[in-house]
């Protein structure tokens, strides 16, 4: 099954969705962003719930939701209507999401957004490295799938606030340039590349 859905032209995959299929709808790098917009909003979490273009940085959209007493915000980022990535953060909540491969909560809280084959992509991938921020967002993990890679940081909560768990979703090209932007950075803080990292 998961080989026919990654086989399946778009159309096929659409018609099941439609027909009822009860997996969350996927929404990945690599789609269209109109792709990226049907699909997300049909996702377990975010259903109904549609994207909406930020002013200040073109090709910038975000999705969010009240979730476990804090935020779900899913930012996604086009490029002449393809998406490159997907940034999943979950800000101040009652539990903590911190997206590790061995939890069944953080695993459901992915395939609730990207469906089960994504989550099992994360479970099963290979811990690359921590590479540290120089800002104030905590160390950067990486993991490399065989479909996709993953970047995760948590940034410390302050004044009594929780965290913010920070998930993102990269195509393999897109996963090795932010690895690569990581390490420079580390290096280089003060670089105008690295202080919005």
């Amino acid at each position: 099954m998961k080989a026919l859905a990654l086989a399946a032209p778009l159309a096929l995959v659409q018609t099941l969705v439609f027909l009822g299929l009860q997996r969350p709808s996927i929404a990945l790098p690599g789609q269209t962003l109109q792709q990226a917009q049907q699909t997300i909003s049909s996702s377990t979490l975010f259903q109904g719930v549609g994207f909406v273009a930020d002013p200040y940085w073109p090709g910038s959209y975000t999705i969010s939701k009240s979730y476990d007493g804090g935020e779900a915000v899913l930012y996604l980022s086009e490029e002449n209507g393809i998406v490159g990535s997907e940034i999943l953060q979950f800000r101040y909540p009652r539990t903590a999401i911190s997206f590790e491969r061995d939890s069944q909560t953080d695993l459901s809280f992915i395939a609730s957004v990207w469906g089960e084959d994504i989550a099992q992509d994360f479970e099963n991938s290979r811990y690359t490295d921590v590479i540290e921020a120089p800002n104030l967002i905590g160390p950067n993990h990486f993991y490399l799938g065989e479909q996709y890679g993953y970047q995760i940081n948590t940034i410390p909560g302050q004044q009594g606030n929780s965290a913010i768990y920070t998930f993102s979703l990269l195509s393999h090209a897109k996963w090795q340039a932010t690895q690569d932007q990581a390490r420079f950075c580390t290096a280089n803080p003060n670089h105008d590349s690295c202080l919005g990292l």
